[in-house]
């Protein structure tokens, strides 16, 4: 087990995360560009925005952003969450948006697929 550094629940480890990351790809049938991993942090590249909104609900993200593109990258949108106590989840979305981008707040519980999600799953 590693050091702690949120509270007292210990890091997770990187194989608990490549078991978390593997679950949530499979959220969205593998649709998913890129995921970038570390112990604080893990970012999944999905190209719609119907995979990004459904993940952004399933991992209760309760923020959301739009980066225009620049020089050096296109435009995208960000969604990601404070909730969990580690790491940060985040989803980058560089497709076309049909506005408004909603967030989903740990306050927002839907059942989707069956399951419910959110405040009140816990």
């Amino acid at each position: 087990m590693s050091t702690t550094r949120w509270g007292n629940e210990p890091d997770a480890t990187m194989r608990e995360l490549l078991e978390i990351v593997g679950d949530i790809v499979n959220w969205v049938d593998g649709r998913v560009e890129a995921v970038h991993i570390s112990l604080t942090a893990l970012s999944f590249h999905v190209t719609t925005q119907a995979d990004a909104e459904y993940l952004a609900r399933r991992l209760r993200l309760g923020h959301v952003s739009d980066f225009p593109s620049t020089f050096e990258r296109g435009a995208f949108t960000l969604w990601w969450g404070a909730e969990w106590p580690c790491p940060l989840f985040q989803v980058f979305c560089g497709g076309e948006m049909v506005r408004p981008v909603r967030a989903f707040p740990d306050s927002d519980a839907r059942v989707i697929e069956g399951e419910l999600v959110g405040s009140e799953a816990a």
